[in-house]
């Protein structure tokens, strides 16, 4: 492969790995808001507990 295929794959591989991150990061903060707001309503959680 020349140079330039290798350099490009290289940069591709690195980019998925950032979106990746990104995606479960976006998740789990997503999941985690719905939680609390669900333990709010419930009555779980006040301002001495978080969630």
């Amino acid at each position: 492969m020349s140079q330039e295929m290798l350099t490009a794959l290289g940069l591709l591989s690195i980019e998925c790995q950032v979106l990746q991150e990104l995606v479960f990061t976006q998740l789990i903060d997503h999941f985690d808001q719905l939680k609390c707001r669900r333990d709010l309503q419930a009555g779980n959680c006040n301002m001495y507990n978080l969630c």
